[in-house]
């Protein structure tokens, strides 16, 4: 291995993990305002067009977690070379 590459790795690795903690702390703080903004509105019976957008977009951001999350799977399969087990 190249002797500038471990530092490199190194620096990117951390960059790596410091944008997926801050993704994280800006979803679950939007999650949870989105989820009390919600409830609020719904429990006022306010469904307008703000509470649509709202939870259009809570349902397209969970249709793309759980699509990200099956090519996770997929991906973590293909690497361990290990067939993919199909519940009947």
């Amino acid at each position: 291995m190249p002797k500038g590459l471990h530092p490199i790795a190194g620096v990117l690795a951390l960059l790596i993990i410091v944008t997926f903690w801050v993704a994280t702390v800006v979803t679950e703080a939007f999650a949870a305002s989105a989820a009390l903004f919600l409830t609020g509105k719904a429990r006022a019976g306010i469904i307008d067009g703000t509470f649509q957008a709202v939870q259009a977009f809570e349902l397209a951001a969970g249709a793309v977690n759980r699509a990200l999350l099956g090519l996770n799977r997929r991906d973590g399969v293909r690497m361990t070379g290990r067939p993919l087990a199909v519940n009947a």
